[in-house]
């Protein structure tokens, strides 16, 4: 036996759905901005990070050095390693 929905059901069906779909549509695009935010934000932030800095004082690195090492009575160690190791 075959039930008949009356047309307003229907049409209340269909909006509702329509409406829930709507919805969900809203709330992917809400996540996504709010992940390309977050990317952004960490991408940006990692990019003004780029020279480091060891020293004693806890001055900043000069701008244009990668690495920026400053002490008084210490300096930089080259790991050694012998010609036997050396893979050319």
């Amino acid at each position: 036996m075959k039930t008949l929905q009356h047309p307003s059901i229907r049409f209340a069906y269909a909006s509702l759905r329509k409406d829930y779909l709507q919805g969900k549509e809203v709330l992917l695009s809400s996540c996504k901005s709010y992940l390309f935010t977050f990317i952004a934000f960490f991408w940006l932030a990692t990019s003004f990070a780029q020279n480091i800095g060891i020293n004693a004082d806890g001055s900043t690195p000069n701008s244009s050095a990668g690495l920026d090492i400053k002490f008084s009575d210490k300096g930089l160690l080259i790991p050694r390693v012998s010609i036997n190791h050396v893979n050319i």
